[in-house]
């Protein structure tokens, strides 16, 4: 049962690597591709700022795939 987004994510990273997970006008992104961007970020976030934990974040983000993958990023830190 899946219980979180990031759980979703990762579940469709695996059975599906290669498949579309994103697509705007200008570009698209594979399942592996976000896992990857978004772990990236979270990584970064939570180097960048190790003392804040479990604490709000607000998310400001436009329309394109950049955005939702910082987003899922930030879920990730």
């Amino acid at each position: 049962m899946i219980t979180n987004v990031l759980e979703l994510l990762e579940n469709c990273a695996l059975d599906s690597p290669n498949s579309i997970a994103l697509r705007d006008e200008n570009e698209s992104v594979t399942y592996a591709q976000y896992m990857d961007y978004a772990k990236r970020i979270g990584t970064f976030l939570r180097e960048k700022h190790p003392q804040e934990v479990r604490r709000p974040v607000a998310v400001y983000i436009d329309r394109n795939i950049k955005s939702i993958y910082t987003f899922m990023g930030v879920v990730y830190s």
